[in-house]
């Protein structure tokens, strides 16, 4: 059964998607793809229709980080999660310095219970 989403619709939700698989926020996204960040939000939230360059360097950027995204032009969206790109993800949740300030007190609170 064909939707017929539009590819910048498509574009959009596979960016989002593989963008949190990355474990990066839009802030640091944008400044990956050399965009300003209210373009990236703005192409996620359906507001802007995504540029076709702004598209293929997303998805060198997530290739680059192990993350395949692949937009067909029926109606599938792929994402493959590699092995890289896990332990990127692994690598960036143990690191303590990326968590939130009031995170680290309840963290360390608990760890004195």
């Amino acid at each position: 059964m064909s939707t017929n989403i539009e590819f910048s619709s498509k574009a959009a939700i596979a960016i989002k998607t593989a963008r949190t698989a990355l474990g990066v926020n839009q802030v640091e996204f944008a400044r990956m793809l050399s965009i300003p960040k209210t373009s990236l939000a703005r192409i996620e939230t359906l507001e802007a229709k995504i540029d076709i360059d702004v598209f293929y360097r997303a998805v060198e950027v997530l290739r680059e980080r192990g993350i395949d995204v692949n937009v067909d032009r029926y109606d599938d969206i792929t994402i493959v999660i590699t092995p890289k790109a896990q332990q990127l993800v692994l690598d960036l949740l143990s690191d303590e310095s990326n968590r939130r300030s009031d995170r680290k007190k309840r963290l360390h609170i608990s760890d004195e219970d």
